[in-house]
């Protein structure tokens, strides 16, 4: 069960409201129970406030920068040509991986799942570390090929 002010709040309206509640997490717990829990969630988020705010004096007395930005300022130019770039590999790797879907769906597998599950079979790396197939199960599958289907030579038929 979390506790938090907020919660401590609800369960002092309800109780005040006549209304009873259960904690699905808790349900042994009573109005004394979830009372005496929220008073010692409150002490230890004022305790842990305390703590970070005596953290952060030390640091700064310790001469550390706090907050503020301090990487690299990229010019609008530089801020422009990473969508190209990024855009540019992204055409690469989808020239590279033409010719094996096409090879895949002369075989008939045409669905987008089983095309991943024999990039991945192939061992064709994926950009990414985990499996292709599981890629793109997690977005949108039409957006996944949408470099290769602008090949007039690409069908994903």
């Amino acid at each position: 069960m979390c506790f938090t002010l907020a919660t401590r709040t609800f369960s002092s309206a309800c109780r005040k409201a006549g209304v009873k509640f259960v904690a699905a997490d808790m349900p042994e717990a009573n109005e004394m129970v979830v009372g005496i829990m929220a008073v010692i969630a409150e002490g230890e988020r004022k305790m842990i406030s305390a703590r970070t705010k005596a953290a952060l004096a030390a640091a700064k007395a310790r001469g550390v920068k706090l907050g503020g930005f301090r990487g690299v300022h990229f010019s609008d130019d530089a801020r422009k040509a990473g969508p190209e770039a990024r855009k540019g590999v992204a055409k690469a790797r989808a020239a590279d991986l033409r010719p094996i879907i096409a090879e895949i769906q002369a075989a008939g597998i045409t669905s987008l799942g089983k095309i991943a599950a024999k990039l991945t079979a192939r061992r064709v790396p994926a950009r990414r570390p985990r499996p292709l197939q599981d890629r793109l199960r997690k977005v949108n599958p039409l957006e996944s090929l949408a470099c290769l289907s602008s090949s007039p030579n690409f069908s994903l038929m």
